[in-house]
């Protein structure tokens, strides 16, 4: 099970989160009984014990691995690639859809990865004029849930050297 807390410009979350093990990368350790506390989709404190303030809703996991979240650093949220469409070519993909139509697959994706634990994601571009910017714009804005995102905006690559690698051809070079 996931629980991925985010806030909005417009409505502000709190919570407390009761972890039975409380995963720390950092220490190579498992804490066991961990209150993490969150405000405004931060974490303010890590707390030994399950005791929450009264006002503030407690998602029980106390039966559970708690962990961060995960960073996936090579993403094309806006890039679908569909075989029975494309033949698995992702550039013959690109031709195939509008910025607009790819935008709504990387609203979809987006979702996706959080649901999957990725709390932070850098989109490295290949999502048609545009289509990555607005959606972290979505994102950041509160209108869809997705993880926190960086975006290389229009892709920069030799075309050549995307074409050949496309169409399964034999590099020149």
């Amino acid at each position: 099970m996931w629980v991925c807390l985010f806030a909005t410009g417009a409505q502000a979350q709190s919570a407390a989160i009761a972890a039975g093990h409380l995963v720390d990368p950092a220490k190579g350790s498992v804490r066991a009984n961990q209150l993490i506390l969150v405000e405004d989709g931060k974490i303010v404190s890590v707390t030994s014990g399950h005791t929450a303030l009264a006002k503030v809703p407690v998602i029980d996991l106390s039966d559970a691995y708690v962990m961060p979240g995960l960073i996936d650093a090579h993403t094309h949220m806006c890039l679908t690639v569909d075989p029975a469409k494309d033949a698995g070519h992702y550039y013959f993909t690109s031709l195939l859809h509008t910025t607009s139509y790819r935008a709504i697959q990387g609203a979809a994706n987006a979702r996706a990865m959080l649901k999957a634990g990725f709390t932070a994601i850098r989109d490295v571009g290949n999502a048609g004029t545009y289509g990555d910017t607005a959606l972290r714009q979505a994102i950041e804005e509160g209108i869809i849930p997705g993880p926190t995102m960086q975006n290389a905006s229009r892709i920069m690559s030799a075309l050549r050297r995307a074409v050949y690698t496309a169409t399964g051809e034999t590099q020149p070079w």
